[in-house]
């Protein structure tokens, strides 16, 4: 199946039409849903229009009524606050469904009884604690070209997702059909509904009706039992949110309701924190130490766990996104692979899920996702619609999950020779795409422990003319990017070998080895000199009155000492040799100012907002100071809990030498 272009492009106007005869004194027109503008016509005159994609809606047309009648109705896709997130997936739509004619109108359902609530930070669904295990569902069907599933599709999700484990789906930003809700309520699959609102304005009243609508419309089923009014938006006003909470609580008394979702504390109003985090395998043991001195109420994770199931970097760059042409070649095809998927996948998910249910025993977890999508190769369903497992490969997916596997503190050297030649690229390892280039290497050893005892947090730099052993691949901007994690080259006759793996595990000796045994003729780079000043050593300080030192470095060498919310100041004191010089920022943020000698020399990321950091944009700033020691102080805003200054922070002439 070929991807879907990733586009905004409008769907095309539609019309249906039909006849009917006159049914009875008066009469209703009701139309399950319509996206998104809808015309509803009768006998040539408009009776009424509506806006919104996902509700029902009818009219009365009895005025216009003869013995003989024609309805039309036309849609029309428009831009429109309530799109979700579907038209980024390549999906937009127009058409009716469900359309009846009626002879009275339609009785408002009444709300269910509420069978959750909040008890300090613990979930209780039938007044018992409740662990949320669930499953993202954007409601993508490329075959189908909108998001209306037939009863065998929505019936199999649920028996699926059942057998894997889940007792929850997460609707993200799409109202399902009524029917789901039902087969939810039937076969006993809870629902957290995420309405239709991603990363857009919401201040403006006239859209309150709307929610109204949403609201009536997943009330009256009791397996709806968490809800949210819209997800990862720095552009809802607190006052706005406010207000949807309390009409949420009005017209479904006992909900479980946020007005935001994205990033711990990014919901003003509401009754749990929802928090979407993305961290590698060494992040997640220092998570719960971030986050539990701030816990007020339930933590669910609404967005998490989402590790990349296929090779060659296909989850960003796929062909039809493909800037270039080895981009092109590489990415191959979107489909899963069941051969193909990296052996460190399921064991990912595993080990975040018990090392979560072991810190944070109350916390909840939506998984990332139900389904491959062109740009996101993270779903149980391939993009063809095939389910990947088998119960019994997600045995471990239980209520009371066993405990993780140990992930060793660092007790040694994680680089080879060339001290400071690295970069630390978080993202990188979210889903970690190694490829092991040399055949004489432990390719098993290396694809299954990339994720766990070898992994670093570290790649590889400036590693031009040296022969590449294993590698990590990256197009999340539509190119193809080679990032060196082993490499081995000569310096001056001397061969020498640097990687950017752990080698203080007992893999991580095993791989060192190996390398340290191999033979025969290296390329030749010549000297390794560079006069580059790495900026390691630091204090860090939560109040600016206690200090501690720290290493400008992961979260794996500070044993987590900087991995927080919220704000901390860095400060050392340096050595400069005098000039003009760059000083390079590597993985900082997610917000931070620099000041040299008490003068802000300035600053990068974004100072306000919870969910879009520039931690993985590395950012330069000229510096012309004299020689001899200048204090150097840096206050980092740190949202996402992968460490505030990661690095490498260094001083250079020029960036592209060989720092050491």
């Amino acid at each position: 199946m070929s991807a879907p272009e990733y586009t905004l492009k409008l769907a095309s106007p539609s019309v249906e039409r039909r006849a009917f005869a006159r049914p009875g004194p008066r009469a209703w027109v009701r139309v399950g849903a319509a996206a998104t503008a809808a015309t509803v016509i009768v006998n040539g005159e408009t009776v009424g229009r509506h806006l919104g994609a996902w509700t029902p809606f009818e009219f009365e047309i009895t005025r216009w009524l003869r013995d003989e009648n024609e309805l039309e109705i036309r849609s029309e896709d428009v831009l429109h606050t309530t799109n979700g997130f579907l038209p980024w997936l390549g999906v937009r739509w127009t058409g009716a469904r469900d359309v009846e004619i009626r002879t009275s109108p339609t009785a408002a359902w009444p709300p269910a009884r509420q069978r959750s609530r909040v008890d300090g930070t613990r979930l209780l669904v039938d007044e018992q604690p409740f662990r949320v295990r669930g499953i993202l569902h954007w409601g993508y069907y490329p075959e189908l070209g909108d998001a209306w599933p037939s009863e065998e599709q929505m019936r199999r999700e649920i028996t699926d997702l059942q057998s894997l484990g889940f007792n929850l789906i997460k609707f993200c930003l799409w109202v399902p059909p009524p029917r789901y809700y039902e087969l939810c309520d039937e076969l006993g699959m809870f629902v957290w509904q995420e309405y239709p609102t991603w990363a857009a304005p919401l201040d403006d009243p006239a859209i309150l009706s709307e929610y109204e609508d949403l609201f009536c419309n997943d009330a009256p089923y009791a397996s709806v039992i968490l809800r949210t009014m819209t997800c990862e938006n720095d552009q809802i006003d607190p006052e706005f949110g406010r207000r949807l909470v309390e009409l949420a609580h009005e017209l479904i008394p006992g909900s479980v309701v946020a007005d935001n979702s994205g990033w711990l504390c990014s919901e003003r109003h509401g009754d749990f924190h929802d928090e979407h985090i993305s961290l590698s395998n060494m992040q997640w043991r220092y998570y719960a130490k971030r986050v539990r001195p701030r816990l007020t109420k339930p933590l669910l994770l609404g967005e998490t766990m989402g590790v990349c199931g296929a090779n060659s970097a296909v989850h960003a760059a796929w062909q039809a996104r493909a800037k270039d042409k080895e981009t092109a070649d590489a990415v191959g095809s979107v489909l899963w692979d069941p051969d193909n998927e990296p052996p460190a996948v399921l064991a990912s998910r595993r080990f975040q899920v018990e090392t979560l249910a072991r810190d944070l025993p109350d916390a909840g977890y939506v998984m990332l996702g139900l389904r491959d999508e062109p740009t996101i190769i993270k779903g149980l369903y391939s993009h063809d619609g095939r389910l990947k497992y088998t119960p019994e490969q997600w045995a471990w997916h239980r209520e009371q999950p066993d405990a993780p596997r140990e992930f060793s503190p660092l007790s040694g050297p994680v680089i080879g020779p060339r001290k400071g030649q690295w970069k630390c690229r978080e993202n990188l390892w979210l889903c970690p795409d190694v490829h092991v280039l040399d055949d004489a290497l432990p390719r098993e050893l290396i694809e299954r422990e990339c994720g766990f005892e070898l992994l670093s947090g570290r790649v590889l730099s400036h590693c031009e003319g040296t022969r590449v052993l294993v590698e990590l691949r990256d197009a999340t901007d539509g190119r193809l990017h080679r990032h060196p994690l082993v490499a081995e080259f000569a310096s001056e006759g001397r061969r020498q070998v640097v990687s950017a793996f752990r080698h203080d595990t007992p893999a991580g000796r095993e791989l060192w080895e190996v390398l340290q045994a191999r033979r025969g003729p290296a390329p030749e780079i010549g000297p390794l000199v560079g006069t580059s000043l790495v900026l390691e050593d630091w204090e860090i300080s939560f109040d600016e009155r206690a200090w501690q030192p720290i290493k400008c470095d992961t979260a794996l060498v500070n044993d987590g000492r900087n991995v927080f919310e919220g704000w901390a100041t860095y400060r050392t004191r340096v050595e400069y040799p005098g000039g003009r010089r760059i000083l390079h920022c590597e993985s900082v943020g997610d917000y931070y100012e620099i000041r040299i000698d008490g003068e802000l020399l300035g600053s990068a990321g974004p100072r306000v907002g919870t969910w879009d950091g520039k931690r993985e944009t590395p950012c330069d700033f000229d510096i012309d100071l004299s020689r001899g020691y200048h204090d150097f102080v840096v206050r980092v805003r740190d949202w996402r809990g992968a460490g505030a200054m990661v690095g490498p922070v260094y001083i250079a002439l020029d960036l592209d030498e060989r720092v050491f």
